[in-house]
């Protein structure tokens, strides 16, 4: 054993003992030095990239070795680089010792929150929320250079900080309308009214969505305040928005001054700018336009005017004239909780009650089978063949199977349950080809064993043990065999299979948890990689998947295909359940996880453009065009416990989260031009984005209540106005459009979709909020 690693493990003995005293750190600006060395962290190389690493080096006084460090409650911590804006975290979730600390966009994950105790003696501890392990001087070297790492708590030097914080004079930027750094206003600049100072001020349409524009560059990141000098000689307050790059800061208020010529100080907006170039806008939230504005002062640590072209502004490529989209072909086909797989050069999508269809297009289905009865073709005498199965869960039909090619065989993972209790079986049947017929290889989970032993030995237990159904099996980027599975009861589990055999690794148990608990509803789990974000997507369904049980789609992700998993909240998806004692708890999974979608009706479509309960969905990534699918069934506003199966595009958003598209996929083709390449197909131009749109939020909830869209408009000058007020920005090249939708921003995509009722492909977005609520929008006019 080495001697270091000996020292270690004695003072872990010494300082197992000790309690931490923590106390109440100010937000602000911090030099974090080792006592070791008495060197400062910092990011290496002063890198603005994400996993960047995180060391030591003499002290140089750069921005890259200051960090932002804010409390975010309950004595946790998050830490920020000053120069690059984001956060210290403990790279790809890693509880060992040893593992590396890096810089990521900040997310607000556990991760990258940190406790910072007071040892009492002039030195901190940091210690990560996630891994509960110190930050640690790694191997105790004091050269510059030398990691930062974690390692279990043991209170030495390396593991022990000190925290100084930079005390910096502000410098405060006033910007008139004649100076460097004011960039246009929606208006006027007039002279007209008494007591301006500088060249004349700001007076803005009397309209909302109409604002002033500056631009800044700020030399050191950190905390600025924004202050205006204004004057409202009319009788009501002209408030506006302040937005930063686009994102939303706060909501100013203009009171009236008594007259146009009085003038007055408004209060004071903060927040966080890294370090760079910044646009700021105030934009008008009220029909009578902005106050008249006369300067703006911004107040920081350091930084100067800019000017205000952008840098060099594309003239944006006109839509292709010729180009027309041939109508496409669709129709409808009943397979509750479709499970799809790419095989023999179709797709095949496997659902409840053994009803199983295909298609070439993922547009047109044929059925193949349905019907848990001797006559069904996908097995040679199904009853007899699972009566094993279908005995021990007291039932005559199957529920939502997986079909996976394992081995050079096709491996169906099928399951049965009571339904009115977790009394299920889940086993495996084989066929060389994916149509079968296919023959059993026996069950491997069995559930519901009320008061006898369940699979890890311990007496069955419905509240924290699975009902053994919806299996998802999937291989992950190293080659491993998962399986996903459970509904309701004690939630959803993993476990790993052999590849060779795709049965279970023995000594598992039901797994590893992983979400929901406590008769949570909370079911049909489907995982999908993507080598575009580096993430494994967890979808899920909450609710009850009845027309009036508030059926929906949730999704999570994590760096590893056994989790754990988060929502864009940071939340462990594995804390997302029930409360203890009750049964369908939605109120305390509602807030949890990213809904993509639930129920909704786009007006004027005689219910034709909407869904009620869509759910149980499973995936698939074309790899050729590196497009994503989503595939669920979904019942319908006015028709009962009809259902069919529904196929939308998604996208990810700059964040890496799935915007699922408002409208249902249909391939485009051009009727001139059968040559026109993917991407100009795909391709929504700049000039085509402004408009009136129908606009969906789905919210958080779980409730039969169907959304009812509203109609917006997204404005050419990027305000958005009708019923709802905002800004909007799109970048055509990566078909991403930001919107600020009543003071909550959004981050999603543009496509265009085929609208069956205008018979037409029309201009969508899909985006996503911060805290995981979806809003979608069509073309109307």
């Amino acid at each position: 054993m080495r001697p270091i690693l000996i020292f270690r493990l004695l003072m872990l003995v010494v300082f197992s003992s000790m309690c931490f005293r923590g106390y109440a750190l100010e937000d602000g600006i911090y030099v974090i030095k080792s006592k070791i060395s008495d060197k400062p962290i910092e990011v290496a190389d002063a890198s603005l990239s994400e996993g960047a690493n995180i060391q030591q080096w003499s002290d140089n006084n750069g921005s890259h070795q200051r960090w932002q460090i804010s409390s975010v409650g309950e004595g946790i911590y998050s830490i920020v680089n000053a120069n690059s804006g984001m956060a210290m975290e403990v790279y790809n979730f890693d509880t060992t010792d040893g593992a590396n600390i890096v810089q990521w966009t900040y997310w607000a994950g556990e991760t990258q929150h940190w406790y910072i105790n007071d040892l009492g003696n002039g030195y901190s501890s940091i210690v990560n929320v996630y891994s509960d392990k110190s930050l640690d001087l790694y191997n105790f070297d004091t050269s510059d250079g030398a990691n930062i790492a974690q390692w279990t708590h043991w209170g030495g030097d390396p593991q022990q900080w000190v925290l100084s914080p930079v005390v910096m004079p502000p410098d405060t930027l006033v910007i008139e309308e004649n100076n460097a750094g004011f960039c246009r206003v929606d208006g006027s600049i007039d002279s007209n009214n008494m007591g301006f100072t500088g060249s004349g001020f700001a007076n803005t349409d009397n309209q909302v969505g109409t604002g002033v524009e500056w631009a800044i560059n700020v030399s050191t990141a950190g905390t600025y305040s924004f202050e205006w000098r204004f004057s409202n000689g009319s009788a009501a307050a002209r408030p506006g928005a302040l937005t930063v790059d686009g994102a939303l800061v706060a909501s100013v208020s203009f009171p009236t001054t008594g007259s146009w010529s009085s003038w007055a100080a408004s209060e004071t907006s903060t927040t966080w700018l890294s370090q760079g170039y910044h646009f700021v806008r105030l934009e008008a939230t009220a029909n009578a336009g902005l106050a008249n504005i006369d300067s703006l002062s911004i107040t920081g640590a350091s930084l100067s005017a800019e000017v205000c072209d952008f840098g060099s502004t594309p003239t944006p490529t006109p839509p292709p004239e010729d180009i027309v989209f041939a109508t496409p072909s669709l129709n409808s086909i009943s397979v509750h909780d479709p499970s799809v797989i790419a095989a023999e050069g179709q797709f095949y999508i496997f659902g409840s009650h053994l009803s199983v269809a295909r298609s070439v297009d993922m547009q047109n289905w044929v059925r193949v089978a349905d019907g848990v009865n001797a006559q069904n073709p996908i097995f040679n005498n199904v009853v007899n063949e699972l009566q094993e199965a279908l005995s021990w869960a007291e039932t005559n039909t199957l529920w939502a199977p997986d079909v996976a090619s394992v081995n050079g065989r096709y491996l169906m993972y099928y399951n049965a349950c009571r339904g009115d209790s977790p009394l299920s079986a889940l086993g495996i049947a084989s066929a060389s080809n994916v149509g079968g017929p296919y023959t059993n290889q026996g069950i491997i989970l069995r559930s519901g064993m009320w008061g006898q032993p369940s699979a890890d030995g311990t007496t069955y237990n419905a509240n924290v043990h699975p009902n053994v159904v919806d299996p998802a099996v999937f291989f992950d980027q190293n080659g491993r065999l998962w399986m996903m599975y459970g509904s309701y009861s004690g939630g959803i589990f993993i476990m790993q299979l052999d590849p060779s055999t795709g049965f279970p690794y023995g000594g598992q148990g039901y797994g590893k948890h992983l979400l929901g608990g406590n008769h949570a509803r909370i079911e049909g789990a489907y995982v999908i990689y993507s080598p575009e974000t580096g993430f494994y997507y967890m979808f899920s369904s909450y609710g009850g998947l009845s027309a009036d049980g508030g059926y929906n789609i949730r999704v999570s992700r994590s760096a590893n295909p056994e989790g754990p998993y988060y929502d864009s909240n940071g939340t462990n998806m594995a804390s997302v359940k029930g409360a203890a004692g009750t049964v369908f708890d939605d109120a305390s999974i509602a807030p949890h996880g990213v809904k993509l979608m639930g129920n909704y009706v786009f007006s004027g479509s005689n219910d034709t453009l909407g869904y009620v309960s869509p759910g149980h969905n499973s995936a698939w990534r074309d790899p050729a065009t590196g497009q994503y699918f989503l595939l669920f069934h979904t019942r319908f506003p006015g028709r009962g416990e009809q259902h069919a199966v529904r196929v939308h595009e998604f996208f990810f958003n700059e964040n890496g989260w799935p915007v699922v598209s408002p409208l249902r996929y249909a391939k485009k083709v051009d009727v001139n031009n059968s040559n026109r390449s993917f991407d100009q197909l795909q391709a929504v131009y700049a000039p085509e984005v402004p408009g009136t749109y129908q606009l969906i939020n789905h919210g958080k909830d779980i409730s039969a209540v169907i959304k009812q869209s509203t109609d917006i408009q997204l404005n050419s000058g990027g305000s958005i106005s009708g019923g709802a007020s905002g800004s909007w920005s799109y970048s055509q090249g990566e078909r991403a459009i930001s919107l600020v939708i009543d003071g909550t921003r959004y981050s999603g995509a543009v496509s265009r979709q085929w609208n069956q009722v205008r018979s037409r492909f029309e201009v969508t977005f899909s985006a996503l909020s911060n805290d995981g609520t979806a809003v979608w929008g069509i073309r109307s006019n």
